[in-house]
């Protein structure tokens, strides 16, 4: 295993993520005890045969050397190995984190999948997916912290707290941005995403009693009349 981890780690151009991996094949040895003087350090490379890490092996059940992907294999630390997969996992994480501080942290791979999809699906053939409400309820999910209501759910799309919020969303194929709300539905907050032509997404967020008084069922609100986020 720490032979795995020295090889793995010449590979790295990074000299400094290269000597703390080595470092940590180091510091297994030393903790599981090492029985000859087969290694040694040299040009700060860390040098280990077989036989002098047996312990090792016996210690984390002996896997085969095949059975192992080492080019995903980060490191060996406390019994188990550290996978370059969940190194990128958490680094993604906390860059969320950063972006989206509101967020339902679940919301954001499928939020992220469906974008990229819509996009490289018109990039592809010109046309437009019919996922463009999707995308703006998981925005307003990841951004504002909405808890989605079951789909066709009447009244409302989620809840924010204690108030029911009605999303309704601008697509990027749109000439006018406007969208068109049904003021019988039982909501008390209105977020509005727009999806622009490069696919970059923003919302604004209005209570309904601020909306413009106008007269009928349906009121169509303009995007330049709510107030920007922040």
């Amino acid at each position: 295993f720490v032979q795995g981890i020295t090889r793995l780690a010449r590979d790295k151009t990074q000299q400094d993520a290269r000597l703390d991996m080595e470092g940590r094949a180091k510091k297994l040895l030393d903790r599981v005890g090492w029985p000859c003087a087969g290694g040694s350090v040299a040009s700060g490379h860390f040098i280990a045969k077989l036989d002098c890490y047996l312990p090792a092996v016996t210690q984390v059940g002996r896997k085969s050397m095949d059975d192992i992907d080492w080019s995903d294999r980060a490191f060996y630390d406390d019994g188990e190995w550290v996978t370059w997969s969940e190194i990128d996992e958490q680094l993604r994480y906390k860059e969320w984190g950063a972006k989206y501080p509101n967020a339902i942290r679940s919301m954001i791979p499928y939020f992220e999948d469906l974008i990229s999809l819509a996009e490289s699906y018109h990039r592809e053939t010109g046309l437009h997916l019919a996922v463009y409400g999707d995308i703006g309820e998981l925005f307003g999910a990841i951004t504002y912290g909405i808890k989605l209501n079951k789909t066709y759910a009447q009244g409302a799309d989620g809840r924010l707290g204690n108030d029911h919020v009605e999303v309704k969303t601008i697509t990027p194929f749109k000439t006018k941005d406007v969208v068109v709300v049904d003021t019988a539905g039982n909501f008390n907050k209105l977020l509005v995403v727009k999806v622009n032509e490069d696919f970059q997404v923003s919302g604004r967020m209005i209570d309904r009693k601020d909306l413009p008084k106008r007269q009928g069922r349906y009121l169509r609100v303009r995007w330049s009349d709510l107030p920007s986020a922040g």
